[in-house]
């Protein structure tokens, strides 16, 4: 293994996994208000009602449509402008756990039929390099939303954020029309659980930011679901408080996400098999199949994999022990 290999790992997650220490103004100052309400007479257009409890949403939700449209515009009128700011400056500043959610969300849901199957129908799912590009698009698009910064409130016609968010909507519906069309499902297609485990699993994504930090992001990614077009009875986001909200992802966690891991179908183990390659054919291997199975297993899943890590490259063990090294507290 050459040293500057070595070198060149740690220092992309040097690069990668920065502390919050920009993030201004400090957290004492960010506004920490309800996000929802479970009493209906005190709804208004700024603070909306909550989604169902956990134990009715895991059941409706599989019949909700998931793509609902927003002629009115695709920014909430509970939108906190400078709440979602700040959601944005922290998702910037641990850019790339949010990425790792994004991927690691994705195969995890993959064995979900209900968003599974839809996203069958989509041809960039069918093999290696047209995920490449596919996972490229998404990357991409996650960065418009979180750089296109809320300094002003955004505004249609002239903001990235706005014609990003109806863009990947648009696809989202397409990809469920033409799915229902060969009657693969009649579920919610976009549930966008992925983005809970930075606020669930901050320690394990190395992501050392305040409650409040986790509030705002957590606001930022209600305002995403909605503008994605997601019903407000079904956007998990919109939560009263962050405990309760920690509550309502460690259910999904534990109720739906993990026990759909221990049986996987051919369909599954194909499409993530297409994911992973794409995500190698990304990166110039350094993200190969065996080194992202690794890391889920290790910090979701907090289960070592030596088989795995005998299938690494020396270049993969030293990016994997400099990650090792960034998740030190």
């Amino acid at each position: 293994m050459k040293s500057t290999t070595a070198f060149a790992c740690l220092s992309w997650t040097t690069f990668i996994f920065r502390t919050g220490a920009y993030l201004t103004p400090p957290c004492s100052k960010i506004p920490f208000q309800p996000g929802c309400t479970n009493n209906l007479s005190l709804v208004t257009p700024t603070l909306p009602a909550c989604p169902f409890p956990f134990e009715e949403w895991v059941i409706a939700a599989r019949a909700a449509p998931g793509n609902s449209t927003r002629p009115d515009g695709v920014i909430p009128p509970w939108f906190n402008r400078p709440l979602a700011l700040r959601g944005q400056q922290v998702a910037s500043e641990y850019r790339f756990p949010w990425y790792v959610a994004t991927i690691f969300g994705a195969l995890t849901e993959l064995n979900m039929p209900d968003i599974r199957d839809p996203i069958m129908f989509n041809k960039k799912h069918t093999n290696g390099p047209d995920n490449a590009k596919r996972d490229m698009a998404t990357l991409m698009q996650g960065l418009v939303w979180a750089k296109d910064y809320f300094y002003d409130m955004p505004i249609e016609g002239n903001s990235s954020y706005i014609d990003s968010i109806r863009n990947v909507a648009a696809i989202h519906a397409n990809v469920e029309m033409r799915a229902r069309a060969r009657q693969a499902s009649d579920g919610c297609i976009v549930s966008r659980n992925e983005y809970a485990y930075p606020i669930l699993f901050p320690k394990e994504m190395a992501i050392n930011a305040c409650d409040a930090d986790f509030w705002a992001i957590n606001h930022f990614f209600a305002a995403i679901g909605y503008g994605l077009g997601i019903d407000e009875k079904y956007n998990i986001f919109l939560q009263p408080d962050l405990k309760s909200a920690r509550i309502y992802y460690r259910k999904i966690h534990e109720q739906v996400i993990i026990p759909s891991l221990f049986n996987f179908d051919k369909q599954t183990k194909l499409m993530m098999d297409n994911i992973l390659k794409g995500l190698s054919t990304l990166t110039s291997g350094i993200l190969s199949p065996p080194f992202m199975m690794h890391r889920f297993l290790h910090n979701f899943l907090n289960q070592p994999a030596p088989r795995l890590q005998a299938l690494m490259s020396p270049r993969e063990l030293a990016f994997d022990r400099a990650l090792d090294f960034a998740y030190k507290p």
